[in-house]
């Protein structure tokens, strides 16, 4: 008897691989490792890309934010000048590819509550100064 219990007549050495089924499997297993990798490299990078979006999406609102405060010193200046000045600016920041949904409410609300009544006493001004002026050129009858 034989290592492997079998009579000698049967035993036919160590056992062989067909070398073709040795070359597919590890045809096989390469393949399916690159596979894996390159899933891996293309979920890396669009985690990066959201990542990229997003800090650039915050760069983009604290931009903003800058600007919007800087106009609102001019928009509640005493200077009338300033204050359109002001006015004219807040519009094109509201036009502004950098304002957001969030930006956008909080200018509607500055509408409301600030810049409406700004601009009707500019009007009121403005009216004021429009009729003393029509009246300083004429003589009385």
């Amino acid at each position: 008897m034989t290592a492997a219990g079998l009579p000698p007549s049967q035993d036919r050495g160590p056992m062989r691989m067909n070398p073709w089924l040795q070359l597919g499997a590890t045809l096989f297993v390469g393949m399916l490792t690159a596979g894996g990798a390159l899933v891996g490299v293309r979920r890396n990078g669009q985690v990066g890309d959201r990542a990229t979006e997003q800090r650039e999406a915050q760069g983009r609102r604290e931009e903003w934010s800058k600007r919007f405060y800087e106009v609102l010193a001019y928009v509640v200046d005493e200077s009338p000048r300033k204050r359109v000045a002001g006015l004219e600016l807040m519009t094109a920041l509201a036009d502004s590819e950098l304002a957001g949904p969030d930006e956008r409410c909080l200018l509607e609300a500055l509408t409301d509550r600030v810049l409406n009544p700004l601009i009707r006493e500019l009007d009121a001004l403005d009216a004021g100064g429009n009729a003393a002026k029509g009246n300083k050129g004429e003589q009385p009858a």
